[in-house]
């Protein structure tokens, strides 16, 4: 600061002067300080205005307007050329991206966006490897949304054409992954009830109708898993499952008739080491019977199927006879098992026999007792056939 009388060098705090001893004003040293501080705030506002620039054109800037804007080629060639060899760049733009995702997501929970667009756009973000594992995550939840919801959507054009079966199905396959679709599926089930039920009804009266008596047993069985201990389908069921019997005991009766070697009264015999299987074996035709092939089942008191230790836990137990037996002749025959636990009944049929002039047989019979009854509660028959149930 100088004197504005002698012009003398003075400090920026003196109140006189040293040589001439003018009085310096205070107002002189207020202006100084004050154009000290403007010339400060301009400085500083250049350099905000500098950063501010320089961020602007930043790489991570204008890959993330890029990305934002969805012009995915502009930002993996940004990406390319300014961001991979910097590694502070790429944390940045996996920062950008993980963010972008979020948001992608969250617009098509809202429909904001459709499906295919969400999906077009993540897949994009396929090729950054900082941000793969998330993108893949984001996909598959999307995925799972959009497949939910198009069961939803399938439900609902499906009861707009009263097609209220597939409609109930449709419905049930709709996920708590979207709780809002949820919820509304529910209501509707439940609204659409009534009708259901109707039309689950008619289906399996017209099944029973045409005497496809196994897919009304599904329908019925599918309804009770729906609907428990309704009264209407328990009935329905009960009703087809009696008319099936009744068919499969036909198809049973006809087959046996064609038997040419058949056997009946297996009798269970239990000893301290071994069970064994008695049971009589008929030769019908003319020629004797040199080998008999044989099959075996059990059952508990209860009537349920059970496994045999000798057939490595196979419902079925194979065996063979080769006692012969004479034309249109008879014989007993004797076959060692090992103790069962709860065995209380067994059956048996003849599956082939050779004869001793070297001929074969194979019993037509076989294979429809053996889909009748293996695996499956025993049901008593009483086929004319010896007055018995076991051939």
């Amino acid at each position: 600061m100088h004197c504005p009388k002698c012009d003398t060098q003075l400090e920026e705090t003196a109140v006189e002067c040293h040589c001439c001893k003018e009085q310096i004003s205070p107002t002189l040293q207020v202006k100084k300080k004050s154009a000290s501080v403007g010339i400060l705030i301009a400085a500083s506002w250049l350099i905000l205005a500098i950063i501010f620039i320089l961020l602007l054109n930043s790489p991570v800037s204008s890959f993330e307007a890029a990305i934002t804007s969805g012009d995915s080629e502009r930002a993996s060639q940004i990406y390319k050329d300014q961001i991979i060899a910097n590694r502070e760049y790429v944390n940045d733009a996996g920062t950008v991206m993980i963010v972008r995702v979020d948001e992608i997501v969250n617009a098509y929970i809202e429909e904001e966006i459709t499906y295919e667009e969400a999906y077009e756009q993540l897949d994009d973000f396929l090729e950054y490897r900082m941000v793969e594992s998330d993108t893949k995550k984001a996909i598959r939840y999307i995925n799972e949304m959009e497949t939910s919801r198009d069961y939803y959507r399938d439900g609902v054009k499906q009861i707009s054409q009263k097609d209220y079966i597939d409609a109930y199905m449709s419905l049930l396959r709709v996920t708590r992954v979207d709780q809002a679709y949820y919820d509304n599926a529910q209501s509707l089930m439940k609204t659409e009830q009534d009708h259901l039920k109707e039309a689950v009804l008619v289906e399996i009266d017209d099944y029973i109708e045409e005497e496809e008596y196994e897919k009304a047993i599904i329908v019925s069985e599918s309804a009770l898993k729906l609907f428990p201990n309704d009264e209407a389908f328990s009935s329905k069921l009960e009703e087809a499952t009696e008319a099936q019997y009744s068919t499969d005991h036909k198809a049973l009766e006809k087959e046996a008739d064609k038997q040419k070697v058949f056997a009946s009264d297996v009798v269970i015999k239990e000893e301290a080491d071994n069970n064994h299987l008695e049971m009589t074996v008929h030769n019908t035709t003319d020629k004797t019977v040199a080998m008999t092939n044989v099959s075996f089942l059990a059952f508990d008191k209860d009537g349920n199927p059970l496994r045999f230790i000798d057939s490595e836990g196979s419902y079925e137990f194979e065996g063979y006879i080769d006692t012969p037996i004479p034309p249109n002749g008879e014989i007993i025959d004797v076959t060692q098992l090992t103790p069962q636990k709860k065995v209380n009944k067994v059956i048996s049929c003849i599956s082939s026999v050779e004869f001793t002039d070297g001929s074969e047989w194979e019993n037509p019979y076989y294979d429809v007792w053996l889909e009748f009854y293996k695996g499956n509660p025993y049901q008593e028959l009483d086929l004319e056939k010896d007055d018995s149930d076991t051939f």
